[in-house]
């Protein structure tokens, strides 16, 4: 009862006002089915059904963690909180790190879940080591990323990107490593031409991923002018608005 009776959304690339009830309900009913779909491509496998419960845990709360998430940045931002939203979002993906790392380890070999690179399922030896080593990165840089709440702004968020891209390589990067060390051990090589389209789509994704990123993050420009019979206003990336006296 404390919701403005209508809000404005962006999906689009103009501002369109919807009722308060359909922005609140709408987004945990979606999260709602991508966490039912989840569940249901998971255990679809037989192989997942083995895995231990602590693991499963996992399959079964993070979409409700994000949910819960998602709802208290959109009522801290609608109600004018004390909370600042974006300081949780740090703070929030920083304890979700801290509870995957902790269970990365009992991962068993799957064909879903975990760290899926031609390297990484390569042998159970080779998931077993990337798991391992995975879960400590995954709690160190949960940790690291609790600590960028207490950051400017503009520090946090360069800060959580970088500590994103270093997870990123350090999930794709050892699985490859421990793989050379296999191979000149004398284990039998991956086909070339596979391992080639992985390696070049993940440098591609990482690439596009940093310059998008880094595109929002440090340009665009809002100007204001304020003319005789119009306020008008130009933003990078988004329509110019005028508006009439």
């Amino acid at each position: 009862d404390r919701l403005p009776e209508a809000l404005t959304n962006y999906w689009g690339n103009e501002g369109t006002s919807s009722p308060a009830w359909q922005i609140t309900v709408l987004l945990p009913l979606l999260l709602l089915a991508i966490h039912y779909l989840c569940l249901w491509l998971s255990f679809r496998d037989p192989k997942f059904r083995e895995q231990s419960p602590k693991v499963l845990r996992i399959v079964f709360w993070i979409i409700p963690y994000i949910t819960v998430l998602c709802s208290c940045i959109m009522y801290c931002s609608m109600l004018d909180s004390f909370l600042n939203p974006f300081r949780l979002i740090p703070v929030s993906m920083g304890l979700l790190f801290l509870f995957i790392g902790n269970y990365m380890p009992k991962l068993k070999h799957n064909a879903f879940m975990g760290i899926r690179t031609p390297w990484s399922m390569y042998d159970d030896e080779n998931w077993r080591a990337t798991h391992r080593f995975c879960g400590k990165l995954s709690v160190i840089l949960g940790l690291a990323m609790i600590l960028c709440a207490l950051l400017p702004l503009t520090a946090m968020l360069i800060a959580g990107g970088i500590l994103l891209l270093f997870l990123c390589i350090g999930y794709s990067l050892y699985p490859y490593l421990y793989y050379r060390k296999q191979v000149a051990k004398g284990l039998p090589p991956i086909s070339s031409k596979p391992m080639g389209k992985t390696l070049w789509g993940s440098v591609a994704i990482v690439l596009i991923s940093a310059i998008l990123c880094s595109i929002l993050l440090f340009t665009g420009n809002i100007t204001v002018e304020c003319g005789e019979t119009a306020l008008e206003i130009r933003a990078s990336y988004w329509k110019d608005l005028t508006v009439s006296y």
